[in-house]
């Protein structure tokens, strides 16, 4: 579940670095 929680904040963070 660790895993899980570090990969949903990691990929929120890349979507916005693509958005902007």
């Amino acid at each position: 579940a660790e895993r899980q929680r570090l990969v949903q904040c990691l990929q929120a963070a890349t979507e916005r670095r693509v958005s902007k």
